[in-house]
């Protein structure tokens, strides 16, 4: 009961500022125009019981309207929190040459500041000698996939772990919300050498759980640097030889 009369008084209350609102402006118009236009005419001839009872029916549409504006503020809230805001951004990437095919092997963070949500697709976008190509992420195997050196010289070795695989961690579990994943993601590009790719720009896509599009942007590097940092989350893939 304590709630209803609240209502009842915040109701009446905003009914009243728009009644005088109205009431007000009306009569100043009136009596300006009276003065300009109508010098003989009084404003006691004015019918002010029908332009107060107006009033009253405008100011009762003008409070009901400030309600349901709110309420649709408050709905809109809502359904943002409701839906995941996925972001992401690129980590160490890695390039290697393997027989007359380019391999790239991203390292990417996602976080969600939404509500959970699966991450799936991460197709590659790249424009390379005026052609736009897509590739889809390829699969890491569970024991490893290993990269030598082209340099015989250099004494290490690179083994990224299907574990590590970032498709796989966001696509069969949900990312709570203000939680993250990192992984990495490999790609194949058949007929392309990796010098061909060297600065060029690209574009990760991928889509939450309610299909909504999102894009992480970079560029392949000139080089590719072994002493990139270990990534928390992630087994360190560089190995030295003895």
């Amino acid at each position: 009961m304590a709630e209803i009369i609240i209502d009842l008084a915040r109701f009446l209350i905003a009914l009243t500022a728009h009644f005088y609102w109205l009431l007000g402006g009306v009569a100043f118009f009136l009596a300006d125009f009276c003065d300009r236009f109508l010098k003989k005419a009084k404003l006691d001839s004015v019918p002010w019981k029908w332009i107060s009872i107006m009033c009253v029916c405008i100011a009762m549409f003008l409070t009901w309207r400030d309600e349901y504006k709110r309420m649709m503020v408050t709905e809109a809230a809502l359904r943002e929190l409701s839906l995941p805001k996925l972001e992401a951004r690129i980590g160490p990437t890695y390039g290697f040459d393997d027989h007359y095919r380019a391999q790239l092997f991203i390292g990417v963070h996602i976080k969600n500041l939404g509500a959970p949500s699966i991450a799936e697709g991460y197709w590659l976008e790249i424009v390379l000698h005026g052609e736009k190509m897509t590739f889809m992420p390829a699969n890491i195997p569970a024991q490893g996939a290993t990269f030598h050196p082209a340099d015989p010289s250099r004494k290490y070795l690179l083994v990224f772990y299907g574990k590590d695989s970032l498709y796989e961690k966001t696509n069969s579990t949900a990312i709570e919300k203000g939680g993250a994943r990192q992984g990495w993601l490999r790609y194949v590009l058949p007929k392309i050498r990796l010098s061909e790719l060297k600065n060029t720009p690209y574009k990760i896509n991928f889509t939450d759980v309610n299909g909504k599009l999102s894009s992480v942007q970079s560029k392949v590097g000139d080089r590719f640097d072994i002493n990139t940092p270990a990534v928390p989350g992630l087994e360190d893939p560089l190995h030295h030889m003895k």
